[in-house]
This record gives structure tokens, sequence and C-alpha cells, in this order.
């Protein structure tokens, strides 16, 4: 996926920056051969409390196993990778990207449950104009 974003404006209009997103799990291409991982035996972070006590604070049901991250709706789940999957990149640590994607998970079972209770509508139903609307 690629997308412009303004970089910097100038006299007569702005200037463009091209920026280049992968879009696609490598496993969800035919053909690619996808090259085993060699992953560590256990998590290569500690666990961070104010971190784990604010996804627990949430009452969100989290599930943690696989390989994927994503939130279920329809059984209002969120499940997460395991913690050993997490490895850090050149600019982020194993334990930023292990919560930094529980918080995008959060995101969305907030969505569903915990905003519109807010405003008096109690949970709706992912996909739904109340939803949308949120």
């Amino acid at each position: 996926m690629i997308f412009a974003r303004c970089a910097a404006k100038a006299e007569a209009g702005e200037r463009m920056m091209a920026r280049a997103s992968r879009v696609f799990n490598a496993a969800q291409v035919e053909g690619f051969e996808v090259v085993a991982e060699d992953l560590p035996e256990e998590p290569t972070f500690d666990p961070i409390q104010r971190a784990e006590d604010f996804a627990r604070t949430t009452g969100a049901q989290i599930e943690e196993g696989g390989d994927k991250a994503c939130f279920i709706p329809s059984l209002d789940v969120i499940r997460m990778p395991e913690r050993r999957r997490f490895t850090g990149t050149e600019t982020t640590t194993p334990a930023e990207g292990f919560y930094s994607t529980l918080a995008h998970e959060l995101v969305h079972n907030a969505a569903l449950q915990i905003m519109p209770q807010l405003f008096g509508q109690g949970p709706v139903s992912y996909g739904s104009c109340r939803f949308s609307a949120a």
C-alpha cells in the first residue's frame, strides 16, 4: 500500500512524500515461500506491570497464543500472538511491540464495549449504524 503524506508546504503548493507499507501477511501470498521463523524459546522482555494492570482493568477477554493479533467481535475476545514472537525491530523494543499491539486491539474492544456505555447506549454490534457513528 502506498500513500502520500504532506512533508512540507511550499509557496506554490504542497510537497508530497510517498510511503510504502506491507498490507498482506506473507503466508497469504500465493507462490511465496514462507521461511520458518527462528523464535526464542521464551519472551525476550519482562512484563510491564502498569501495562498488564491497564489491560486487566479494561475487563477485556485476552487470549495469548498463535501468531496473529485480532479482536473477534462475535466472541468479544482479543487474541494476541505468543509473547516470544515479539522480538523487536530497529525502532521498537519487544515490549513496545507487544503492548502497542495489545493497545491497538483494546481500542477495537473499547469501541464496542466501553465507549457506548459511557454515553448511556449500552454495548453495540460491530458494523452497526451506532458503532459507525461512535
